[in-house]
């Protein structure tokens, strides 16, 4: 077994940032699907509580949220990865097992 005993902050914090691009963007979706199924029936509106809130989605609303959630997992990468690094020093590190890959015969 390998031991990871050292974490790239920003390399971290840069794919953090990318899943939270990620889960923006589906949601603001998922938002504007529920939106447009709850117009033609209000009582699923009331259900969902979204009477207010799909009018409030705009393109650029939308965008600015996007990259807010974007830049929280940004910081919340970089943290975690300060964190696993000081963590590291007292407990040891994330054990893994590396092979080799496996080469795929071609047809």
């Amino acid at each position: 077994m390998e031991e990871v005993k050292k974490l790239g902050v920003l390399s971290v914090a840069k794919i953090a940032g990318l899943f939270g691009l990620v889960l923006g963007i589906l949601s603001i979706i998922l938002t504007q699907v529920v939106c447009k199924i709850s117009a033609g029936n209000p009582e699923i509106a009331q259900l969902a509580a979204l009477q207010m809130q799909c009018g409030a989605f705009d393109i650029l609303g939308s965008l600015v949220g996007v990259i807010f959630i974007g830049v929280i997992y940004f910081v919340g990468g970089a943290v975690s990865a300060l964190l696993y690094n000081l963590f590291v020093r007292w407990v040891g590190g994330v054990q893994v097992e590396l092979g080799a890959p496996k080469v795929r015969k071609k047809k």
